[in-house]
């Protein structure tokens, strides 16, 4: 999973502090969405994330369809930071 990598990385803010986090790959996503700081842990975008990261860890989804995912959730949760 390590290798599935993001490009670009994903910005979001996490935990108590709100954090600045930069999510560089699949196994970062997938660790973060499992944390304890993930502000919505049970949301329809956080399983249909969790599907998809399986699925390309698999090789049947691409990294780019787990990106996509992992921003769809983070947005969702707001805690998404949009980058220009």
């Amino acid at each position: 999973m390590e290798s599935i990598r993001f490009e670009p990385p994903v910005g979001i803010y996490l935990g108590k502090q709100d954090q600045t986090l930069l999510v560089r790959s699949l196994r970062e996503a997938a660790d973060c969405m499992m944390s304890n700081d993930w502000p919505l842990p049970r949301t329809p975008s956080v399983e249909r994330a969790m599907r998809v990261f399986i699925a390309a860890a698999e090789g049947r989804r691409s990294a780019a369809d787990a990106r996509s995912a992992f921003s769809a959730a983070a947005g969702e949760a707001g805690i998404l930071i949009t980058m220009h």
